[in-house]
């Protein structure tokens, strides 16, 4: 597996973890708190395997901006959070920067136009 693979892991892992935290209830319910650590600590050994390949700066920029734009469709689908034009602003904004990040060539041609 390549290094974009386990970040995509990793990435799917944080979520699951921060999905826990608020089934937790404040660490009062025991399944979901074990989960928080479980989750947290599987996604921080995939985002270790991520580092062998991908640099740290790269790599973290990506893991936690997908994170919040992955949690953010979370919150909203699962929890019923609501969503606002800043919200899907700035989710634009998230997912923009990811995409740059991931591609020279997307760096590239912006520059050359």
């Amino acid at each position: 597996m390549t290094g974009a693979y386990f970040l995509w892991i990793a990435i799917a892992l944080e979520v699951m973890g921060a999905t826990m935290l608020k089934l937790s209830n404040g660490f009062q319910n025991f399944l979901p708190t074990l989960l928080i650590f479980v989750f947290y600590a599987c996604s921080y050994y995939f985002f270790s395997k991520v580092l062998k390949t991908i640099s740290l700066s790269i790599g973290y920029a990506i893991w936690s901006g997908a994170g919040i734009f992955f949690i953010t469709l979370v919150g909203v689908l699962y929890w019923g959070d609501s969503i606002k034009l800043h919200t899907i602003v700035g989710m634009i904004l998230v997912v923009g920067g990811i995409w740059l990040l991931n591609s020279k060539e997307n760096v590239k041609y912006l520059l050359e136009t």
